[in-house]
């Protein structure tokens, strides 16, 4: 057994401090208390008015929330062009395979470093479930919450659909394709026709015009569960269960079957359009059969409100899936017109127009053949900028910060930028060695990591920091910047962080467990919980360039106990001494606070009596003033209200 000593001379401090700590509560409790309850209510209330504020939004009202960027501008909602699995592949294994692994099940060598599972975007049960159209969303978007940076600026939507549809097929084998495919012809395709394009022999007599999944935006809204789910039930629209008739692997086979018909890849791609001479010349048209001709024209727009330049020319390209048919070139005329005559149109051809201005290519919307009219020329506008350098219309709606614990002697910082260039010119860097951004990393910032999604020739290191060069087009599109680095940490550190630009709103998130951030323009804002990780989130407003945000973190979560970092022998046995004198105290405290209460509404009842008596002197006297009241029935009942009125105050003095 082991036995512990007290000093005497701390045993005889401890307890003058215990007594000398009473003594000033029960003062403190007696002529503060009340005043203390307000405060503490006052608190209880601003608490639960502060959680109706936000809600399960980070930031404060009328701000956009932290877990959702704001959105930007969706180019494409639906895929325009058949989307190849092959290149999807290709762009998978260059942007994607770095957190979501070769197989897509969220083990890449750079999940370890996130503070939160990849999703198993690989995995057959989690693509079953999941919507295109919502993976689009995600992909050229971004999910910050997530760390999912957004590739809108990196690739382009015809990339984003590739890259959609080699994860769908990740999981679905050839064999799998081959039982679908079999399935189909026995149970499908006498409705919806012998490859999907809804063309089938008992079609006419259907209530509804059958989709052709030849179109990859027919099924981009639909999930592969959904579909399943379809197959296995019917509709009202002649569509019959087969619930009964098909296994449920079956039904899963024809539907990626199904999914596949929409892929430029598809075993049966109808190439019926084409001659049997596979060795023609893809620049020439006249190997190709199209539909019908129609001339193609529209006018060049200078969103910079300037002249279109003399000579400009205007490029026409027509694709096929991700193949180029052909392209045609013609000049801007002096009216700022262009013109493409006789041009063939096919019904699954696309066609776009592009104009390269100041070595910036800017393009026209894309449209299908099946949406351009027979015998009515097709109108086509395109708007160019002009070009210009500076920052002055360049600003940041938001700049996120959020800061990781998860290294041993180091943070990882993550900066998040979201621009809008608000002129009506395309920022450029003025030469390769004055950048359009500059941003100042914080001294000691190391391993600097620019987001896998933005091209890293658009950086460029420099001596505060690193450079940003990349093209910022006007508003609406966005522009997003993210990059990382470590700093030493060891338990404390001080941060200066330097605006780039203005920015209208920052956010800055750490940890909530044993971590403290101190720093004067930064206010609390919310705690939330981040991934199972309770957070605080700190923010700022309308920081200007230049201006530096001072910020002092200290601690490292998980790290301190609940009694701090040192804990001895003495401190525990003087919370062992400790424990019951606050249950006494509580006792107390409780006790007195309901004998202060019960006297306090004595008081207030006598109180209340005192003013009413008052009153009724007061109208008595107005009424013996207008004469409405005899002299010896006005006196009798004043010195009757003056008895009962003394009777009152003598009763409260006694209490007191």
């Amino acid at each position: 057994m082991h036995v512990v000593e007290l000093n005497c001379k701390d045993n005889f401090l401890f307890v003058l401090a215990a007594a000398t700590t009473m003594k000033t509560i029960k003062h403190f409790t007696t002529v503060y208390l009340k005043n203390y309850m307000v405060i503490c209510i006052f608190l209880i209330l601003f608490t639960a008015c502060q959680r109706g504020f936000y809600g399960d939004i980070t930031p404060p009202p009328q701000e956009h929330p932290l877990n959702v960027l704001v959105p930007k501008p969706v180019r494409t909602a639906y895929p325009l062009f058949s989307p190849d699995t092959g290149v999807g592949e290709e762009i998978f294994n260059t942007w994607c395979v770095r957190c979501h692994g070769e197989s897509g099940l969220g083990d890449g060598p750079e999940s370890d470093s996130l503070p939160l599972v990849v999703s198993p975007i690989g995995d057959s049960d989690f693509m079953r479930e999941s919507n295109m159209l919502e993976w689009y969303s995600i992909i050229s978007q971004g999910q910050v919450q997530r760390y999912m940076p957004a590739f809108s600026d990196v690739i382009s939507d015809r990339e984003i659909w590739d890259v959609i549809t080699y994860v769908y097929s990740m999981g679905v084998t050839d064999s799998l394709i081959d039982e679908g495919f079999t399935v189909y012809q026995e149970n499908c395709q006498t409705c919806h026709g012998e490859s999907g394009e809804g063309d089938g022999i008992e079609a006419r007599q259907l209530p509804v015009v059958l989709s052709d999944w030849h179109d990859p935006a027919s099924l981009a809204i639909f999930s592969d569960l959904q579909i399943w789910k379809r197959i296995s039930a019917g509709n009202n629209f002649g569509m019959p269960a087969f619930i009964e008739s098909l296994s449920e692997d079956e039904r899963w086979a024809v539907t990626s079957y199904i999914r596949n018909l929409g892929f430029s890849d598809s075993r049966l791609l109808d190439e019926s359009r084409l001659l049997p001479d596979t060795q023609f010349d893809p620049n020439d048209i006249a190997e190709y059969i199209y539909d019908y001709q129609v001339d193609i024209s529209g006018k060049v727009f200078n969103g910079s409100n300037e002249d279109i330049p003399l000579g400009i020319k205007v490029t026409l390209q027509v694709f096929e899936g991700r193949e180029t048919i052909y392209q045609r070139s013609a000049i801007v005329a002096s009216d700022d017109h262009y013109r493409f005559a006789d041009v063939g149109i096919v019904s699954d051809w696309y066609y776009l127009v592009s104009v390269e201005h100041a070595g910036i290519l800017f393009s026209s919307q894309v449209l299908q053949g099946r949406n351009i009219a027979r015998n009515i020329g097709l109108d086509l506008p395109i708007t160019i900028f002009s070009a210009t350098t500076g920052d002055e219309y360049l600003q940041a709606d938001r700049l996120h910060v959020f800061i990781n614990f998860s290294q041993p002697s180091m943070i990882r910082i993550s900066e998040l930028y979201t621009f809008v260039n608000a002129g009506d010119h395309v920022i450029v860097p003025v030469d390769e060695a004055q950048p359009n951004i500059q941003y100042n990393l914080p001294t000691g910032a190391i391993n600097l990591q620019i987001q896998e999604t933005i091209t890293t020739s658009d950086f460029s290191l420099t001596e505060m920091g690193v450079g940003e060069f990349a093209t910022i087009y006007p508003a609406p599109a966005q522009h997003q910047t993210m990059f990382r680095y470590d700093l030493p940490y060891d338990q404390e550190k001080t941060i200066h962080f330097i605006m780039p630009i203005d920015i209208h709103t920052g956010v800055l998130a750490i940890p909530m467990d044993d971590v403290t951030l101190e720093s004067e323009k930064l206010f609390l804002m919310d705690q939330r919980v981040v991934e199972g990780q309770l957070m605080q989130l700190f923010m700022a407003a309308d920081l200007k360039k230049g201006e530096v945000v001072k910020v002092r973190i200290e601690g490292r979560p998980g790290e301190k106990s609940v009694f701090g970092d040192k804990v001895d022998q003495h401190m525990l046995i003087g919370f062992a001494f400790l424990f019951p004198i606050i249950a006494l105290f509580l006792i107390w405290i409780v006790n007195n606070h309901q004998r202060l209460r019960k006297k306090k509404m004595r008081q207030d009842d006598v109180e209340y009596e005192r003013k009413a008596l008052l009153d009724d002197i007061v109208a008595l006297d107005d009424l013996y003033r207008t004469n409405k009241l005899a002299v010896d029935v006005y006196r009798n009942r004043r010195n009757e209200i003056l008895r009962d009125l003394k009777e009152i105050l003598k009763a409260n003095k006694e209490d007191k």
